[in-house]
Formats: structure tokens, sequence, C-alpha cells
């Protein structure tokens, strides 16, 4: 649940694992609020290709690399108002702006391996590696870089779905009632 002592959102994370739909219901909140969407994987994924990293093992980078980019990532975020910030680690880096609305996506792991058959074509048993994969190597990352517990992300943020269920339209559009709620509050 939203903590109704924040007032005045001004701009949205949308963090969760891989395959939770986390840019369907950033990219839809945008097309709504007519908000930025910002979407940190791919600032990560180009940050590798300059690189020449694969992607898939951007946990290569060093150390000041990584703390780098969520350094700069955040100095953004708070500039920038009127956006969306979509990514892993967004909501736990924006946990301390009381003007940030951070919002956690999760969703079963039998959910996460058909969407990622779906998405990338992948047979299940290539799907299911993929995603145990990446969860091993986030977790290890966040673990080396902040000391941080993926498993417990999710209590950094206000409001957390789970999309097993839920349609991304259906997120989005309680994500945009709680904006809009708290815009209601602040005008006189």
């Amino acid at each position: 649940m939203c903590d109704s002592a924040v007032r005045g959102w001004v701009r949205v994370t949308v963090s969760g694992d891989c395959y939770v739909g986390t840019t369907t219901v950033a990219e839809m909140l945008a097309a709504r609020s007519r908000w930025v969407h910002r979407n940190v994987g791919v600032l990560v994924r180009s940050i590798c290709s300059r690189r020449g990293v694969d992607p898939a093992h951007f946990g290569a980078l060093s150390n000041d690399q990584l703390i780098g980019v969520d350094r700069d990532t955040v100095v953004e975020m708070k500039k920038t108002e009127g956006s969306i910030w979509e990514g892993r680690l967004t909501s736990w880096l924006a946990r301390d702006d009381p003007q940030t609305l951070r919002v956690w996506i999760s969703a079963s792991f039998e959910q996460r391996v058909v969407r990622a058959m779906r998405r990338d074509g992948l047979d299940r048993s290539s799907a299911e590696r993929v995603i145990v994969q990446r969860d091993t190597e986030e977790a290890t990352l966040f673990s080396r870089l902040y000391g941080v517990d993926t498993d417990s992300l999710h209590k950094c943020c206000h409001i957390a779905f789970d999309s097993s269920g839920m349609s991304a339209s259906t997120i989005a559009g309680a994500i945009g009632r709680v904006l809009a709620e708290e815009a209601d509050d602040v005008v006189p």
C-alpha cells in the first residue's frame, strides 16, 4: 500500500525481476500519463556494448563503472520530473526520495518462463536456464555492490503487484490512479 503521508509524486520507478512485465507497464503508464519512460536496462546494455561486454553478463563491468551508472541514474532521476524509471534496482536507488512513487512487479517463476518463451522464442529449458542465470548473476552483483538481498528489493516500494494474475494494462491503470489521487490531494 502507498504511504498516505507522502504527497506530490513527480516520478515513478517500476522495478521487478526479469520477465515480469516492467517494460510493458512502464510504457503503458508513460503513454497514459504523457510522462517520459527511461529504461535503465537499455542504458546498461548500451554501456556493455560500447565496452564489448555481452549484456547478459553486465556484471563483468567493474564495480566502479556499475556504481557510476547507478549514481548517474540517481542524479538524472532527481532532476527529471514527470518521468518513469524502469529497472531492477531503480526503486531501491530511489528509496530515500520522498517524491518518487516506487512500484514493484513480481510474477511466478512459471509465468516468467512462459513470457521468456513467448517474447524471446526460447524453449522451456532455455527459458528456465536464462531466468535462473540472470537472477543468480543479479543477486550476486547487487550483493557485491551494495549488500542488497534481491529477495527484499520489494520492501522499499510503496506498491507491489503480482503480474501473474493481472494484465499490464490493469497494473498501469492502478498506478495511474495513485498518481491522480495524489494530484487531487495536492491541488488546493
